[in-house]
């Protein structure tokens, strides 16, 4: 039993000691490649073949991200087994960690990634198989200015109506903004995310209440998602939260006009009359926007059909049938057919007859009556009856 025990003790001695001295020599051969690691070219073009052999297990390229964007790797694979890592300046983080497999001499094989990356240096790490590989990487600046949106105690200052593009990435995962308001009020904020998952949140100032909440997701580079929507905002010191995904985002905040407004429309709908149309008005509610829409055609007058004519000397009775709905009745009259010239017009309200004196005697005369309506300040008319023709005695 004690020889048992003693040859325990020695194996597992042993095997401290093996995994001791193996680890300070990976340590230090793993030092040794990263502090000699090339600088990574995002030209955007395949580099010259890369071997990995026995010699050179491990390659290391160092990353400078001038600003935060995105870097796509390309890796050409002619190894049936590759891995690329990617860490932190201090190595202290894999981001993150690609594995292919598959290629070979005659058939490579290639994988596409693509990282989010705020500025800053980074270090990546191949290794595999003994083999040939390739790589192609290049870079695209999202143009942010998000300075300091760090945290809600070290938030950046935003002023309304200002444009914020900002960028989550991998180690970045969200921003926060600090916001003044005013006046209390109705505020638009618009968002466009050109990555798949986002969510916005606006914060009272010690964030014991959520304002505002949006959750936006698949919003791509070439093809964003968009929201426009309002919110109720008192006078007071608000947070701005921005997280989810890697990607670029931009957002804005203003007082609500008629231009960024999402409209909140509440639908009238206007009757015709004798003298404008019927139409539906929507309007806004929140900024006051309004448009019309669905016109109806004015109401429209009866026609007089039949104009009576009783004449007697110097004169002549005119009578006709009622119109619905008018106010009266015109009369015009000439002693020319055409009624071009020397025509002459009188209103009869109330009535359906008239007499017209002062005739000339022995002349033929022409007489035609419309009805009328009166609405405020215009008047609409019927259509002229037919012409009635007598001779004056």
């Amino acid at each position: 039993m004690n020889k048992i025990k003693r040859f325990i003790i020695m194996i597992m001695a042993m095997a401290i000691t093996v995994s001791t001295v193996f680890g300070m020599n990976l340590k230090t051969a793993s030092a040794a490649d990263y502090t000699s690691a090339s600088d990574m070219a995002f030209t955007g073009a395949w580099s010259e073949d890369k071997w990995i052999t026995e010699e050179s297990g491990d390659h290391w390229y160092r990353l400078v991200i001038p600003s935060d964007g995105e870097v796509e790797f390309r890796m050409m694979s002619y190894i049936d087994e590759l891995s690329y890592d990617l860490y932190t300046e201090d190595l202290s983080e894999r981001l993150y960690h690609i594995y292919t497999y598959g290629g070979n001499e005659t058939q490579p094989k290639t994988t596409v990634s693509n990282y989010a990356l705020s500025s800053g240096t980074y270090y990546m790490k191949v290794y595999g198989y003994n083999g040939k590989y390739k790589i192609n990487a290049s870079f695209t600046s999202y143009g942010t200015n998000d300075i300091s949106a760090i945290s809600y105690d070290s938030p950046q200052s935003y002023s309304l109506s200002n444009q914020i593009t900002g960028a989550i990435t991998v180690t970045d995962s969200e921003d926060w903004y600090c916001m003044v308001v005013s006046n209390t009020g109705y505020y638009s904020v618009n968002i466009q995310i050109y990555k798949d998952d986002t969510d916005i949140s606006i914060y009272n100032n010690d964030l014991s209440e959520r304002k505002y909440y949006k959750y936006m997701y698949g919003g791509t580079v070439t093809a964003p998602k968009t929201s426009n929507e309002n919110v109720v905002l008192e006078a007071g010191t608000y947070y701005i939260k921005v997280a989810g995904d890697p990607g670029r985002y931009i957002f804005n905040v203003s007082a609500l006009n008629q231009s960024n407004c999402s409209h909140d429309y509440k639908t009238q709908y206007v009757d015709a009359t004798y003298t404008s149309k019927g139409y539906q008005i929507h309007k806004c509610e929140l900024c006051g926007h309004s448009y019309m829409d669905n016109y109806k055609d004015k109401l429209q007058l009866g026609q007089v059909e039949t104009v009576y004519c009783s004449v007697g000397k110097g004169k002549c009775n005119l009578s006709w049938y009622s119109i619905s709905n008018s106010n009266g009745y015109q009369i015009r009259y000439s002693t020319n057919k055409s009624m071009k010239k020397s025509v002459k017009t009188v209103k009869v309200k109330g009535k359906t007859s008239k007499i017209i004196k002062k005739l000339k005697h022995r002349k033929k005369y022409y007489f035609q009556v419309r009805a009328y309506k009166k609405e405020g300040n215009q008047t609409a008319y019927g259509k002229w009856s037919k012409k009635a023709k007598t001779r004056i005695k």
